[in-house]
């Protein structure tokens, strides 16, 4: 494959892994010889003019990666997490933490999340009676570079999940569960996959389990009714309510995309991972156990290294 990148490729380095072809690396301007097809890790009309083939259409891809999109589909499956909302202006933003507040406790938390954002980035974390609270002046900024935000409780999980959708015109086809290694701020780390636990029952409840195949489905067919083709994710996670009791909530958030967690399924699979295999997002835990490959790593820049290890 040929990989493009946004900046010098001369500033990147990939190893030869045994079992991984190897890449070509280019920048700037494709050729005027490029015949295609690309395949976009999120679809633009820039990249649809490129011949992404059967790939979504933009406008359908840049409705469907809001995160206020997911309001109405939590509703649709009664999954809608109390004292949530979309945030358009402060007074939205007091009034919907005041609702956080009062269903979950003082205890709890909220996160504001930029509507156009992932992996934990463009968003603002807040705590009630914290020694540094939220400045009016950080979620006007948010708000002017999003137009909109999601305002969710911020509660304590107990366990971060994932599964990747392949969608064409008639849903989503399930195409592995995985679980989520994310910072306690909630940024993404990394991905767990294991070939032998490709279904949701081989990570939650049995009852927990039907839920997310349903919301699976509801996503899948949503998304293909809104015109969007291809790869997709659903995070869900577990937590504990105010009487302690562990609850799901099957919609985490919705990436319409080529996320890590199919990216890391195809890896393990084609490196013949027989038992759990870890994506690293920043190079992963030296202690980790295991064969460890590198895949590529860069001398500056803001893109993170990123390793695959094996543990036993």
């Amino acid at each position: 494959d040929t990989v493009w990148l946004p900046g010098d490729p001369a500033r990147f380095r990939a190893p030869d892994v045994p079992g991984v072809p190897r890449v070509s690396w280019i920048h700037g301007p494709l050729p005027s010889s490029w015949q295609g097809p690309v395949l976009a890790w999120g679809q633009t009309r820039a990249t649809a003019a490129l011949g992404a083939g059967s790939g979504p259409d933009p406008e359908a891809a840049a409705r469907v990666n809001r995160k206020s999109w997911i309001v109405p589909v939590r509703d649709s499956i009664e999954a809608s997490i109390r004292g949530s909302g979309v945030v358009r202006s402060l007074e939205d933003w007091e009034r919907l933490q005041e609702a956080c507040r009062l269903a979950w406790g003082i205890g709890s938390g909220w996160v504001l999340k930029g509507d156009f954002s992932a992996a934990g980035r463009e968003r603002l974390l807040g705590r009630w009676g914290a020694p540094s609270p939220t400045p009016p002046e950080a979620v006007s900024r948010l708000l002017r570079r999003h137009g909109a935000c999601l305002l969710e409780p911020w509660l304590p999980r107990t366990g971060d999940y994932g599964c990747s959708l392949e969608v064409d015109r008639t849903g989503g086809r399930l195409a592995g569960v995985h679980r989520l290694l994310v910072s306690p701020q909630g940024r993404l780390e990394g991905i767990e996959v294991n070939p032998g636990k490709d279904r949701f029952d081989a990570w939650l409840a049995k009852e927990d389990a039907a839920r997310m195949e349903h919301a699976a489905a509801v996503v899948g067919s949503t998304l293909a009714r809104e015109g969007y083709r291809g790869p997709a994710g659903v995070d869900f996670w577990t937590y504990r309510d105010r009487s302690g009791v562990e609850q799901l909530n099957p919609l985490g958030e919705v990436n319409a995309r080529l996320t890590f967690g199919l990216v890391a399924q195809r890896l393990a699979r084609q490196l013949g991972a027989g038992s759990t295999a870890r994506l690293f997002l920043d190079g992963g835990p030296a202690r980790s156990a295991g064969r460890r490959f590198e895949l590529v790593s860069h001398e500056a820049g803001p893109f993170p290294p990123v390793t695959l290890t094996f543990t036993q």
